[in-house]
């Protein structure tokens, strides 16, 4: 390796996935992210391709590919303390070399990185530029493949850091978690750290959520979009390409943007790694335990702290209060035991968890041999105070490093779960309050310590809020009613997995509508020997549901059929909202063991809109 007296290079061979493991370098007061975008030179070989997310050890990182004899090279304009940061990994585990070279305008090219690549995963490589202040510098990468000449190098997540501004912007945390449920959340014995964290905040307590299914909430949620106008409807959906999503917006304005996520349809390979540098999908085990997420994005913080001031948005996904529902065994037996939450016994007689004629539904198959329904509703519970517990670690690493003051953490989840209500147990499906009312916390620069806000909001209107802290518009950061500007109602949408329903809610009524026939729930006889379920219930296209929300909050009363309910009037709205809604519908090829593993977790194949209502 050969070193320039100009450069300082940090190719350390690191402990952490990405980074770690060696003295960092000082931290310079970095306050601006420029993701870089290498260019390929002519070979005469088809030109390579690049900018994908690239998976290594585990991580995937926006990568530019070069083989043996191709190079890549990008320009920037060097500034005081100007830094570059990137990784290579070598490809098919065979031998590798890469190298880095620096050259100024009609000047010698002069190596400063010239290494093999001989482990699994992705190297680091820093490359200081302040010495050229004022300079265009080409940084260009080759890789030498060996004797075979078979090997590539992926060079992963090209980074400029300068110093840019008197004022750094916060560092944004957006942490979602599966099937969670505003009430649970509220129990501050279930949730002592998102307890902790809305008291530092404000908690937004009438917030619901854009859809029924994770694709589809974390889609409005990223895009500031309804489902309607995105089309990710369902968890087999792609995230359109060309919405402009909240980690572009970010990186944008200067962000360093990272991810990781727990279950597969929230994935880089479902468009959601658009954006981010990046990205750690889902593990086997990830479903049932996100601690390894966690620890993923430990270690990135660690760095990120260390090897200088950048801001960074990290969006963290966690799954864990999902069917199957319960925590590992040491968390129930530890942690809860602790608190004093003990589970009741899994069997009671009579049963009092609904009885199937035959055999348990596919998404209730966990369920065989428990009888007791107050287990179920406490195993819940175990669920979320579980993911509370990691999102503790993530708030704890945050504070330790000394960042709180500086870092934006917003918590919200992408839907709720039903635990009986409307007959739906152990499941998300209807647009009822069970399966849509999500927590929502946001706490950090810009958001003081406020009471709960009862505004009605929806996961749409966090990207526009995020944005704007970002900017420093802090006047403009609370978070507002964008899905029906100007209504004195506050008026928020949401949808039924594959646009089979849409509705609303407003100061006044709830109401729903069927665009096309489904199900939701069960009927139930209550018998002596315990609660038999007597009939799905299934609905036609066109089926509505209007309750008004003042005098009726369980919404036990149907009024769609009552004279002057004005259901036409909400049918109309509902029949706006729902035309050219196909425009982004993009639908992946997801595999049988994918397919199985949504079917277990009661994702059927989801149904077709029907266009004409």
């Amino acid at each position: 390796m050969r070193r320039s007296l100009l450069s300082v290079l940090l190719p350390c061979v690191l402990a952490l996935p990405i980074f770690g493991g060696c003295e960092p370098a000082p931290s310079s007061g970095f306050t601006h992210v420029t993701a870089l975008r290498p260019e390929f030179e002519p070979t005469g070989k088809a030109s390579p391709t690049g900018g994908d997310l690239v998976l290594h050890d585990g991580v995937a990182l926006r990568s530019w590919r070069t083989a043996s004899g191709e190079r890549a090279s990008l320009q920037v304009v060097a500034t005081a303390g100007a830094r570059v940061e990137l990784s290579a990994a070598r490809t098919d585990r065979l031998p590798a070399r890469a190298r880095v070279s620096i050259t100024l305008e009609d000047g010698p090219a002069e190596t400063v990185f010239d290494e093999p690549i001989e482990r699994d995963g992705w190297t680091p490589i820093g490359i200081e530029l302040g010495a050229y202040a004022g300079r265009k510098v080409t940084l260009t990468f080759a890789s030498d493949a060996g004797v075979d000449g078979s090997a590539a190098i992926d060079w992963g997540e090209p980074i400029l850091l300068e110093r840019r501004g008197a004022t750094r912007p916060p560092d944004i945390v957006l942490v979602t978690l599966d099937t969670t449920r505003a009430d649970v959340v509220a129990d501050p014995q279930i949730a002592p750290n998102l307890a902790a964290l809305a008291k530092r905040g404000v908690a937004f307590t009438n917030a619901w959520s854009a859809a029924t299914s994770t694709t589809a909430s974390h889609a409005s949620i990223l895009t500031g979009l309804p489902v309607e106008q995105h089309g990710a409807t369902t968890n087999r959906s792609v995230l359109a390409s060309e919405l402009d999503t909240l980690a572009e917006q970010l990186a944008a304005r200067g962000y360093q943007t990272a991810a990781s996520v727990t279950v597969n349809h929230i994935g880089h390979e479902a468009g959601f790694g658009q954006g981010f540098g990046r990205f750690r999908p889902a593990t086997p085990g990830d479903s049932l335990d996100g601690a390894a997420s966690i620890d993923q994005v430990l270690g990135w913080l660690d760095v990120w702290s260390a090897s200088g001031d950048r801001p960074f948005f990290l969006w963290v996904h966690l799954f864990d209060p999902h069917t199957p529902y319960g925590p590992p065994r040491s968390f129930i037996d530890g942690e809860l035991a602790r608190r004093g939450i003990l589970l009741p016994p899994q069997r009671v007689d009579p049963p009092t968890v609904p009885i199937f004629p035959g055999a348990l539904p596919t998404p209730l198959a966990w369920l065989d041999g428990i009888t007791n329904r107050a287990h179920v509703d406490a195993l819940y519970r175990a669920g979320v105070a579980y993911a509370d517990h990691l999102t503790g670690r993530l708030i704890e690493r945050i504070d330790s490093l000394g960042q709180r003051e500086r870092t934006l953490v917003v918590v919200t989840a992408d839907h709720g779960e039903a635990l009986g209500e409307q007959g739906v147990f152990y499941q998300h499906a209807g647009l009822w309050p069970a399966s849509l009312r999500v927590p929502l916390i946001v706490a950090g620069p810009g958001w003081p310590s406020t009471p709960p806000s009862d505004e009605r909001v929806g996961g749409v209107d966090i990207l526009p809020s995020l944005v704007a802290t970002a900017e420093g518009r802090i006047d403009e950061a609370p978070l507002q009613i964008r899905s029906d500007p100007g209504d004195p109602g506050r008026r928020v949408w949401f949808a039924e997995t594959g646009l089979a329903q849409l509705g609303f809610r407003d100061s006044e009524v709830h109401f729903a509508q069927a665009l096309s026939p489904g199900q939701f729930g069960v009927l139930l006889d209550e018998r002596a020997d315990g609660p038999h379920v007597r009939a799905i219930q299934r609905y036609p296209a066109g089926a509505a549901w209007l309750f008004d929300v003042r005098f009726d909050p369980a919404l036990d009363h149907n009024l769609a059929e009552a004279p002057g309910a004005g259901v036409e009037r909400y049918r109309a709205l509902v029949a706006e909202r729902a035309h050219g809604s196909a425009t982004h519908r993009h639908e992946r090829t997801v595999s049988e063991a994918e397919a199985s593993a949504l079917r277990a977790l009661g994702y059927a194949e989801d149904p077709e809109p029907d266009r004409n209502r």
